[in-house]
């Protein structure tokens, strides 16, 4: 049994010894393969996919991918169709959940029976069908590059240290590969960039050359003490000195005393403000004058760029220009004092065709706004004359041919049918021609003392004897109120002192025949349109300048969009159903207080009442 032992161990020995010498061979070419190519520059994809499908074969798993740092596909991959039938992106997943301990470059072996992973790693191996799975990172001068992963299907796999020294030799050598290879891209990369820089220098300084040579102007460059620097000639001679000995120099020495100084101060301004300064100076060359135009700029910290521009065309041109300006000003002010004159009278007929235009639209707006008004007249006119004549018509046939028949009552209440459509079409009658009157302008103020009390409570009486007591009509004074305590006083001092004569205070003067209009409209509306047995309140509050009348009913009132128009002709709220009316009253209403001088404003809300608040000065 010890030979059998020996013989057993001896036996393994020289297996492992096989197997570890097969795995050095291997190693050895793989490093041979990858020296290759970072040496020969070949192409990377293919040497990766060719140790793809080694590392299969070698370690005998059925699976080979190799990743590059957070790339969704595996930059080379050898699998086993047979045992591995799961799609590729399942792998992505696991390599994707294992990234936080790769880019620490931490080998990391996952097996479906290990508790160590969380639970979402767990989940994936088992999703993919994999017994283990091993993930060795590529990290080279602490970078991390990707990951070599292998697969494999069986439970209980068990990897040997020379397989795992194996396999982190030729991760090693791969990371320093895409390290290399990184390094020759972003040369390369480099390389180009500076070449396009290189090339891109070329051309403007051949443009900046180009350009130099081109330009006419005379360009030359001078520090803070006013020395030349450098200097481009121009095409023309625009020194009173050979242009070939003006380097080193001072300003002075090349130019007249007081040019020089103007160069000099305006080179100072340009180093203050940063600023371009433009001077034009005269110098005379070969007993010519010349005429230039200097733009100095700092182009330094201690240097200025002066440009020189020939503008001597240009001011004998500006000269030229000049006299025909001041010939041409001539001509100006005399055709201007014609073209004045012309204007006035042409002025003086635009405002009179102005005037004549204004009056002609103003009485085409008013024939316009009369047309409407006739139009909405007659169809007002001929509904509202319909019924109070068919009432009319009807209760005399009746009469006719029937009062034989009839008793007293009953023939009285036809008259009074026929009596109460006659009223109500001489009051429509009556509120068309006082329309009619005041669009016309020939409703006039007319005013007379007044008492304002009695006017009103024998109004009032009118207003409820004609409603036949349906409404209760109150009218309320702040009068009436002083002169009961007027009267009291009065007793009260008579039994003190002997009788005394007090003047009674002034009635006021008002137009009563307005004021008939405006409150009897007021108030026949208050009694139309509030339901029979409600309260009408009629109240006045008056002192020595102004009388305030309100009118407060509790009817079915007025709807905010009517309000606006409330006041206009012929115009009806849209809440008054079948209730008989022509819209001329509350017209009648606003002509009549405007006459008056005064002013008129209503609150109302639908199903809850109106007042109307009219307030009219007082005459005296």
């Amino acid at each position: 049994m010890i030979a059998m032992s020996s013989q057993h161990l001896l036996n393994n020995t020289a297996q492992q010894w096989s197997s570890d010498c097969h795995l050095l061979t291997v190693q050895a070419a793989m490093i041979n393969q990858i020296v290759q190519v970072m040496d020969e520059g070949r192409v990377l994809n293919d040497i990766l996919q060719t140790s793809a499908h080694q590392l299969r074969e070698v370690l005998q798993v059925n699976g080979c991918l190799i990743f590059q740092t957070l790339s969704p596909q595996p930059i080379a991959a050898s699998l086993d169709s047979v045992a591995i039938t799961q799609p590729p992106s399942i792998f992505w997943d696991l390599y994707e959940k294992s990234y936080p301990w790769l880019e620490k470059g931490q080998l990391l072996i996952v097996s479906d029976s290990d508790q160590h992973f969380p639970l979402s790693l767990q989940t994936l191996l088992t999703a993919s069908g994999l017994g283990t799975i091993l993930f060795m990172p590529l990290v080279h001068r602490q970078s991390y590059y990707g990951a070599i992963s292998l697969l494999i299907t069986r439970k209980e796999w068990q990897w040997t240290p020379q397989e795992i020294t194996f396999l982190k030799v030729i991760a090693d050598h791969w990371a320093i590969a895409l390290y290399q290879t990184q390094l020759e891209q972003r040369y390369q990369t480099a390389l180009k960039e500076q070449q396009s820089a290189k090339s891109a220098l070329q051309a403007s300084e051949d443009r900046y050359f180009a350009l130099l040579e081109v330009i006419p102007d005379a360009i030359f460059s001078v520090n803070r003490d006013g020395i030349y620097l450098d200097w481009k000639a121009a095409k023309t001679n625009v020194l009173p000195v050979a242009s070939t000995e003006i380097i080193g120099k001072h300003l002075h020495q090349v130019f007249p005393t007081q040019v020089a100084g103007l160069m000099w101060q305006h080179i100072e301004l340009a180093f203050e403000t940063k600023e371009t300064q433009i001077i034009e100076y005269q110098l005379w060359i070969n007993r010519k004058s010349h005429h230039f135009e200097a733009r100095i700029i700092q182009s330094g910290a201690d240097e200025a760029t002066v440009i020189v521009q020939n503008i001597t065309e240009r001011v004998q041109a500006r000269v030229i220009l000049q006299e025909v300006n001041n010939a041409l000003e001539i001509r100006v002010q005399e055709r201007t004092a014609a073209l004045r004159e012309a204007n006035r009278f042409l002025r003086c007929e635009i405002i009179e065709r102005q005037r004549v235009e204004g009056e002609i639209r103003q009485a085409l707006a008013k024939e316009k706004e009369l047309t409407e008004l006739k139009s909405r007249f007659i169809t007002v006119a001929s509904h509202e004359f319909r019924t109070p004549l068919t009432t009319i018509q009807s209760s005399a046939e009746l009469l006719e041919h029937y009062s034989y028949k009839w008793s007293d009552e009953k023939k009285i209440t036809h008259l009074h049918r026929i009596q109460k459509s006659v009223k109500y079409m001489t009051k429509l009658l009556n509120d068309i021609l006082i329309m009619g009157k005041a669009e016309a302008g020939q409703l006039k103020l007319n005013q007379e003392p007044l008492d304002l009390e009695n006017f009103c409570r024998n109004l009032v009486e009118e207003i409820q004897l004609s409603d036949t007591q349906q409404h209760q009509v109150i009218f309320t004074s702040n009068q009436e109120a002083g002169n009961v305590l007027e009267e009291e006083k009065g007793r009260r001092l008579s039994s003190l002192l002997e009788p005394l004569t007090i003047p009674s205070s002034p009635l006021p003067c008002m137009d009563q025949h307005l004021l008939q209009q405006i409150f009897g409209n007021l108030l026949s509306n208050a009694i139309k349109y509030s339901p029979s047995g409600s309260l009408i309140e009629f109240k006045l509050n008056r002192d020595q300048e102004r009388a305030v009348f309100q009118i407060c009913d509790r009817g079915i009132g007025i709807p905010t969009e009517d309000q606006k128009r409330l006041f206009e002709a012929f115009h009806r709220a849209n809440n008054v159903g079948t209730i008989a009316g022509t819209g001329l009253g509350l017209a009648i209403v606003k002509k009549c207080v405007d006459i008056h001088q005064g002013q008129i404003s209503v609150e109302s809300e639908v199903g809850v009442g109106t007042t109307f608040t009219i307030t009219l000065p007082i005459y005296n």
